[in-house]
This record gives C-alpha cells, structure tokens and sequence, in this order.
C-alpha cells in the first residue's frame, strides 16, 4: 500500500505509472468532510496558506486525476471497516478476472513473499 499526497497523482505521467504498478483507489468524500477531516489531523501542507474556498477549487482541479482510479470511493458516510472490506471486494473481484483471463498473479492472500523466510530473518 502507497498512501501518496494528494497532489502526486496530478504531476504529469504520475497518474499513468501508478496505474501501471498496481491497483489505484481513491478514497473520495465530499469536500466539506475531507477538509474537517484534514483539518483534524494536521499538518497538511496543501491547506497551510490556502483558505477553504482556495483548497475546494484545488479539490474539483485534481478530481479529473483522482478519477482515473481503478476505484474511486465515497469514503464520506463509510467506516474504516467498511472502506477496508469494499477495497478487499474489489481485488479479489478482479483477481478472479485476471485468472478468468489466464492471469498468473499470486492470489490477494498470499502475496508473493509473504510467509516466506529468508537468511537473517529474526
């Protein structure tokens, strides 16, 4: 999991190469929510000199990047729970597809790696 800033995806190409290394999902809300929850949070850059009114028109700029995701969704009313199993839905959803297509990816609960030792491991 890459948790990226909300302007990397924007930068030219950026969007295109995340696409390219895996599944790309964007945690939506509506602006009112992710400005309190970005508030509540701090230390934010994007929102240190600009007022809401300038971060929401920053907002509706990057959504045209932001919907390019392979899942884009309204995290507005959801838990973290509910977030988590719709994103977990979606992978297994098209790693069913990918085998469906002759797809030879390791299965979403045992990536490959995991489980395994290696030397110097403790």
């Amino acid at each position: 999991v890459v948790a990226t800033g909300g302007g990397f995806p924007c930068e030219p190409g950026v969007m295109d190469r995340l696409l390219q290394l895996g599944t790309v999902v964007w945690l939506a809300a509506d602006f009112e929510s992710a400005y309190a929850r970005a508030n509540r949070v701090g230390g934010r850059p994007m929102l240190a000199s600009r007022s809401a009114e300038d971060a929401a028109a920053l907002y509706r700029v990057r959504q045209d990047s932001y919907r390019r995701a392979h899942l884009a969704l309204d995290t507005t009313h959801m838990s973290v729970d509910a977030v988590v199993a719709r994103i977990v839905r979606h992978l297994r959803e098209r790693e069913r597809s990918a085998r469906r297509a002759g797809s030879s990816s390791p299965p979403l609960d045992m990536p490959a790696g995991v489980g395994e030792r290696r030397e110097g491991d403790v």
